[in-house]
């Protein structure tokens, strides 16, 4: 029998294993011994890994603070160097600096980068200099990085971050895919979610599911909110997701006499229930990796009206499966909204057509398939060629 890798998982946050990872850890584990790290205590995350996952504590927080960045690089150098893994593979841009740096520092044979997004993509100066500089040195340390996009993967070519050879896009793309049968249309579901609410059958709901920041466009979607409405007075704004901004005083006031159509709801562990209760589903944010809303969305059978930007250039078709705006173009999305309020048909036409290409080419299966795979070819890769002589980089997809 052969001999099962050591695999390290590495991330900043234990929400990125539960959200977007448990399926590929799944898949992996018949095949590789894996170890997930995070920051957090293991009695926070270790009950939600799949059974024979090995869990062990990092101190990697998102800020730069230099001197604990430094002793933790040297922690984790320490740990990985003792554990011989096999691979290493980071995600988030934090824990893929420390993690890729620490991995090369030990010598581990196959170091592996996901890029999801560029926190830098909406800074300018130095601090977008800084942070950009920073992926990039990520990805020259790395003997191979995934994106979970085409289009997020050309930015990173365009921004010099990676070299043209570089970037294997998994499948079609998304960090994990979709769970199609947690993520379908339900009838009572709606329903319940929608009386709750006060949104009744004939009412028109448009829903948001993320971060309430700037960044995705929270203020300009309620703009544009006020101005459907004034077409449109049936319609409702739903607004899901950690205020990290403090925005909510502000939402209300930019909503003016329509603050009692927005309804701010905070976090949640069940976005199923939203997004199975909405008629539209909103996205107008200035910067996205490969966004898992779209597919989420797509998998209910709603359409998606969303800013047009790399990382949902992939997860959208214009007029096929949902409708695009320029960023920032408040006009832009108020006359999309106004469109797929006046229009049943087409909301249904774009809804249909997303939940089949959410089945049929992003179903979370689909997508850790492809990463074993991956993972099995850089194995058999490993077993052949010296790394010493430089890192292999398998092309994209």
């Amino acid at each position: 029998m052969a001999e099962r890798c050591g695999v390290l998982v590495v991330t900043s946050s234990d929400s990125t294993v539960r959200s977007f990872l448990l399926g590929h850890i799944r898949g992996l584990l018949p095949h590789y011994d894996v170890t997930v790290t995070a920051n957090c205590p293991p009695d926070q995350l270790q009950p939600h890994l799949p059974p024979g996952t090995n869990f062990t504590p990092n101190h990697i927080q998102r800020p730069i603070k230099p001197l604990a960045d430094l002793k933790e690089l040297i922690r984790l150098t320490r740990t990985i160097r003792h554990n011989h893994y096999w691979a290493v593979h980071t995600y988030t841009p934090k824990a893929g600096l420390l993690g890729i740096t620490a991995a090369t520092l030990a010598r581990t044979p196959i170091r592996i980068h996901t890029f999801t997004g560029q926190v830098w993509a909406t800074r300018t100066g130095p601090t977008r200099t800084l942070l950009r500089t920073l992926d990039k040195l990520v990805a020259t340390l790395a003997t191979h990085t995934l994106v979970d996009g085409h289009s997020q993967r050309q930015y990173l070519i365009d921004e010099h971050v990676l070299k043209p050879h570089q970037g294997t896009v998994l499948a079609q793309g998304s960090i994990a895919g979709v769970d199609t049968e947690r993520f379908k249309p339900n009838p009572t579901t709606r329903h319940h979610t929608r009386t709750q609410h006060g949104i009744t059958d004939t009412d028109t709901l448009a829903v948001f599911i993320g971060r309430l920041n700037h960044d995705k466009g929270v203020p300009d979607l309620v703009k544009a909110f006020t101005k459907a409405r004034q077409h449109h007075p049936n319609l409702h704004l739903m607004l899901v997701g950690p205020d990290e901004e403090h925005l909510t005083p502000t939402l209300h006031t930019l909503a003016g006499p329509h603050h009692h159509h927005l309804h701010i709801t905070g976090p949640t562990t069940t976005p199923e229930h939203h997004l199975t209760a909405a008629d539209i589903v909103t996205l107008p944010s200035y910067r996205e990796g490969f966004a898992v809303t779209p597919l989420e969305a797509a998998a209910c059978g709603v359409p998606m009206v969303a800013s047009r930007i790399y990382g949902l250039a992939d997860s959208i078709i214009e007029g096929e499966t949902g409708l695009f705006h320029d960023p920032g173009n408040t006009d832009q999305l108020a006359d999309a909204l106004v469109r797929l309020c006046e229009d049943d048909a087409e909301r249904r036409f774009l809804g249909a057509n997303a939940r089949r290409r959410a089945i049929e080419e992003f179903d979370h299966q689909v997508v850790t398939d492809a990463l074993v795979a991956f993972y099995d070819g850089l194995r058999g890769a490993t077993a052949t060629v010296d790394l010493t002589k430089g890192p292999i980089e398998v092309t994209h997809g």
